[in-house]
């Protein structure tokens, strides 16, 4: 797709695995083809941006050199550990038999460019809290629900069933979209939809529990192996940086590093004994361990410098606000800092500061692309956030987080204190 900074390709491994060599030859190929800047994206995806078109071919020829796999259509996403721990079915095996007997369906023109799909096994690292246009969760051995998120509260089932069936069920659910124009399921009329699938369901008593996001730092696997997630600082990591961590770890007996939502990278299978050899490496180039890291909360694009876009440094206001104002970071509030109102980083409601001609759009619930809250000019944004960290430290009740006092203060308090009103 084309961004401010020229071409941005994303792209997702089968399975959503790759090897520290594979990983080195990725870090390679965005600085040969690209401008060196990756990006680990919401969801788990690998964005390497500043090509061009004549570029596109060798960067794709690199890839298939170093045995690196991108299916062609939607994207299917697994849990970053899956295969690690129990888990009620093998949701790799899952892709693999979808991708057998779908693949012209998967690779349609006519399907949604964005539609997501999610394949979740069941283990204690799931994808629950994922949107996914269509998910398949096992509940029990071998036994999986199909389900389409119509972006109500709740995803609907559509059926239950053996691997051979949920893939059944999953081809009637593309061929539908394919056949409507690409649609995805908030475009179909709910009389339409429960007429095309009279097995979809308001409520079922088969419940989806929630599982935690796979942590940061160690998590254990079994007596002799861990895994251990990283996160990459705003998202992003140079492809030098990633080079060099690969380099510094490549002696350790590690399986795979697979990128997962909230932009972390998880390794896998590496010793006990090697977790402060990851850790030291991980500092080094740029990647937290830390859970409580506050950059964790705040969205940045890869802004001036990066892109022709961007109006100011990303990167820099985001390092300025944890160093000098973190009472406003409490982990409760999610904070963007784009820089221009195309909001490429973040599409969900956070404190957005979005760069434009001689300053700064102030959205405090909303993304870039909303009409502001304020205006501020240019050189004042450091001192418009000084005065919103004071308000808060002043007002800040009792066990009050940032997001709930903010709330009860109001637009109107807010505004004034970035405006010194």
């Amino acid at each position: 797709m084309q961004t401010g900074d020229g071409l941005l390709v994303r792209l997702r491994s089968r399975h959503g695995v790759l090897t520290l060599q594979q990983c080195r030859a990725l870090g390679e190929a965005a600085l040969r083809f690209g401008n060196g800047l990756l990006e680990i994206t919401a969801r788990g995806s690998i964005q390497i941006r500043g090509l061009t078109p004549e570029r596109i071919g060798p960067l794709a020829a690199a890839l298939h050199e170093a045995a690196i796999e991108i299916p062609k259509g939607p994207a299917i996403e697994l849990p970053p550990l899956h295969g690690l721990f129990h888990e009620n079915a093998n949701a790799a095996a899952l892709e693999d038999l979808v991708r057998q007997r779908l693949t012209a369906l998967l690779d349609s023109k006519k399907l949604a460019a964005k539609l997501s799909i999610v394949i979740d096994g069941g283990g204690p690292f799931g994808l629950s809290a994922v949107p996914a246009d269509i998910r398949l969760e096992a509940i029990g051995p071998e036994r999986w629900l199909v389900l389409i998120n119509t972006d109500g509260p709740k995803p609907l089932p559509v059926a239950l069933g053996n691997a051979g069936e949920a893939v059944d069920c999953l081809e009637k659910l593309l061929r539908f979209l394919a056949e409507n124009g690409g649609a995805r399921w908030r475009d179909i009329p709910p009389d339409r939809l429960h007429a095309t699938f009279p097995a979809l369901q308001e409520s079922s008593e088969t419940v989806i529990l929630a599982a935690p996001d796979a942590p940061l730092g160690p998590v254990q696997i079994d007596s002799a192996a861990i895994a251990y997630g990283l996160r990459a600082r705003f998202g992003q990591m140079r492809a030098a940086d990633l080079i060099g961590f690969v380099d510094d770890i490549s002696h350790l007996n590690i399986q795979s590093l697979r990128p997962g939502p909230g932009r972390c990278l998880f390794l896998a299978g590496l010793a006990k004994s090697d977790i402060d050899t990851v850790a030291d490496a991980a500092r080094r180039h740029g990647l937290s361990t830390d859970a409580n890291d506050p950059s964790i909360k705040m969205a940045a694009c890869a802004g001036a410098g990066a892109c022709a876009s961007g109006y100011y440094h990303t990167r820099v206001l985001g390092e300025a606000m944890i160093d000098r104002w973190p009472g406003i970071l409490d982990g409760s509030l999610a904070v963007h800092m784009s820089g221009c109102v195309k909001g490429c980083a973040e599409r969900r409601a956070a404190l957005t500061f979005a760069g434009v001609d001689g300053g700064y759009h102030v959205v405090l619930s909303g993304r870039a692309s909303d009409p502001p809250d304020a205006l501020i000019a240019g050189g004042d944004v450091e001192s418009a956030i000084e005065r919103l960290a004071r308000l808060i430290e002043a007002e800040k009740q009792g066990g009050e987080t940032t997001a709930s006092c903010l709330a009860r203060l109001g637009k109107k308090r807010i505004v004034g204190a970035l405006r010194q009103e």
